[in-house]
C-alpha cells in the first residue's frame, strides 16, 4: 500500500513538473549572473522564459552591461513564457573629481587619496600670481566625472621664474649690478690667472646657472671671473 502511495506521489510530482508537454511545463532558471545582456536574453528565449531588466545598478566588479542578480535564482522552477527579472550593470559607480587648484600640493594628495582617486603626472609652471608648491591646474578638471582610482594630473607652481641675464664678457662691477636689478643675489668667484691665461682680467668667464635660463630669484647667480 505505502509503495503505491509513493509511485502515485511521484506521479503527480512529475506532471506537476512537465506539465504533460501543456502549457504549465516547469522549465529549471539557468544561471544568467556576468552574462552581458544580449547573450543572456538568448539564453533565457531557448528555454522559452522572457527577460526583463528591472534596474540598472553601478557595480565595482561586473561589466557594463552584465548582469549582477537575477529573480528567480538559478536552479529555481517557472512556467514557460514567464519572466526573468534581472538587474544590470551601469559600470564602475562615477566619482566627481574635487576642486584642488589653490591648495598645496601634499594637501592635494591627500584629498586624491581619501576619495579614492590617484595621483597622476605632476608638471611644473612657473606662475606670478600662486606660491611655490601650490596647485595651479589639474586635469581631469574639477567636477568632471570619473572612475574610482582615475589619476589626477596636477600642475604645481614652481613661482615666478625670471630670465638669468647674459652677462658674459662684461666687467664683474657692471655684470653684478644687471644680475641684481634683475632680481639676482650674486656670489662672485675669482678664478686663477693660470686657469685662464688669456682672459682679461675681472671679466666675466661664466655664470651658474647659465644665462637665458629660467630660474627663482631666490636662487643666487656665481659669476666667474679672471683674478688680477
Amino acid at each position: 500500500m505505502k509503495k503505491g502511495l509513493f509511485i502515485s506521489t511521484a506521479i503527480v510530482f512529475t506532471l506537476f513538473l512537465v506539465g504533460c508537454g501543456g502549457p504549465d511545463l516547469m522549465i529549471m532558471v539557468p544561471n544568467l549572473t556576468n552574462m552581458r545582456f544580449q547573450t543572456a536574453e538568448k539564453v533565457a528565449q531557448k528555454r522559452d522564459l522572457k527577460l526583463i531588466i528591472e534596474k540598472y545598478e553601478a557595480s565595482e566588479f561586473v561589466p557594463e552591461g552584465s548582469i549582477i542578480s537575477q529573480d528567480p535564482s538559478e536552479g529555481a522552477y517557472i512556467k514557460t513564457a514567464r519572466s526573468v527579472f534581472v538587474v544590470v550593470s551601469s559600470g564602475k559607480r562615477k566619482m566627481k573629481v574635487p576642486n584642488l587648484i589653490g591648495m598645496r600640493y601634499g594637501d592635494a594628495q591627500d584629498s586624491l587619496l581619501k576619495m579614492g582617486l590617484a595621483i597622476g603626472g605632476i608638471e611644473e609652471e612657473s606662475s606670478n600670481a600662486s606660491d611655490v608648491g601650490y596647485v595651479v591646474r589639474q586635469f581631469p578638471a574639477p567636477d568632471s566625472e570619473v572612475d574610482r582610482n582615475t589619476p589626477i594630473t596636477l600642475t604645481v607652481s614652481v613661482g615666478q621664474l625670471t630670465t638669468v641675464p647674459n652677462v658674459l664678457g662684461l666687467p664683474v662691477d657692471q655684470a653684478s649690478e644687471t644680475l641684481q636689478q634683475a632680481g639676482f643675489e650674486v656670489n662672485l668667484i675669482a678664478v686663477q690667472k693660470n686657469l685662464a691665461p688669456y682672459a682679461d682680467a675681472n671679466i666675466v668667464l661664466r655664470t651658474d646657472p647659465e644665462p637665458n635660463r629660467e630660474c627663482d630669484t631666490k636662487n643666487k647667480v656665481d659669476i666667474y671671473f679672471r683674478q688680477p
